[in-house]
């Protein structure tokens, strides 16, 4: 969304005991990038093109949760990796975090709009670097 100045969002689910999915998700306006490491059906690093609307439907939805008010990131502290969303607007990046069994309501609706859109992209494997 053009008038909040987000760049862009990304969804990290870090790995936890048990087979839940490890990946990241990052949105920009236009683009989608995807890098799947664990039980998720894509993995590896992906990419695809994102429908405007669904960036600015997005931004709508971080601006009435207050994404500005979010803290800044801390380094993670365990050996279990948290999930995270992160905004980035006007050289600010914003976070939210959800560990292992805390689920917050905030982290759980935007990641699954997230979650949907990446459902929705037609996505192409990134060619290996040799």
């Amino acid at each position: 969304m053009k008038r909040t100045g987000v760049r862009s969002i990304k969804l990290e689910r870090g790995a936890c005991d048990g087979m839940f999915p490890v990946y990241s998700g990052t949105l920009t306006r236009t683009r989608a990038s995807w890098d799947g490491t664990a039980f998720v059906e894509r993995l590896g690093s992906w990419r695809g093109v994102l429908a405007e609307d669904d960036f600015e439907h997005v931004c709508d939805l971080l601006v009435w949760l207050g994404f500005e008010t979010w803290t800044s990131p801390a380094p993670a502290t365990t050996c279990t990796a948290p999930n995270r969303i992160f905004v980035s607007a006007s050289g600010v990046v914003a976070c939210v975090e959800q560990w292992s069994g805390e689920e917050t309501e905030v982290f759980g609706l935007v990641a699954a709009v997230i979650d949907g859109i990446a459902g929705r992209i037609h996505w192409e494997v990134v060619p290996d670097r040799e």
